[in-house]
């Protein structure tokens, strides 16, 4: 070692962190997922309707093909949610936060979907009805051990926006294409809703 010169020990990265407040810590923002979802399901053959009023449930779109309708809400909750579909003595299924619960969003949209079934049912749709839950801004945090009971019930779970997490599939890989509706099949939509 040359004269003059001392070797000084190297800064520490975890002396850094003890000094930083909690606020300071920046997670890195979520990539923004720009998708028209109405313009989706048109281009794949489906006529929809916007913010539907169902038994007084709101939805924010039913897309509708000659042999298919897609019953689709989106989550207006934010934040991280446990998400849980099994019934526990006899009550709805819940889903957590850190600090409240709720009742299921899938689980009412199931709920909701049973029910316009049964009205096209009776209006002679004889397609099927699936329910599609888009989660635009929040984080279901174990949506990864959910994709399989979510397949298993025959709902759709897809994100947009900053909605996560990743192992979701997006609203455009979620649709699959149908073929334009006939008349017919609007009437009996129509008539469904007004039925209720």
């Amino acid at each position: 070692m040359q004269q003059g010169l001392s070797a000084s020990p190297a800064p520490s990265a975890m002396a850094s962190f003890d000094d930083m407040l909690l606020e300071d810590i920046k997670l890195p923002e979520r990539i923004k997922i720009e998708e028209d979802i109405p313009s989706l399901f048109e281009r794949a053959n489906y006529t929809v309707m916007k913010n539907v009023l169902f038994t007084g449930k709101p939805i924010d779109y039913l897309a509708i093909s000659e042999n298919r309708i897609i019953v689709a809400v989106v989550d207006p909750q934010t934040g991280d949610w446990l998400a849980d579909e099994e019934r526990f003595n006899g009550e709805d299924p819940l889903w957590f936060s850190e600090s409240s619960h709720r009742v299921s969003p899938v689980f009412q949209l199931l709920e909701l979907t049973k029910k316009l079934m049964n009205q096209l049912s009776a209006e002679g749709f004889s397609g099927s009805v699936m329910p599609m839950f888009i989660e635009r801004t929040g984080m279901i945090i174990n949506a990864e051990d959910m994709l399989t009971i979510w397949k298993d019930l025959s709902v759709i779970v897809c994100r947009t926006d900053i909605g996560g997490p990743d192992e979701l599939k997006t609203v455009a890989q979620s649709i699959v294409a149908g073929e334009q509706p006939s008349e017919i099949v609007l009437q009996q939509v129509q008539k469904a809703i007004q039925g209720e």
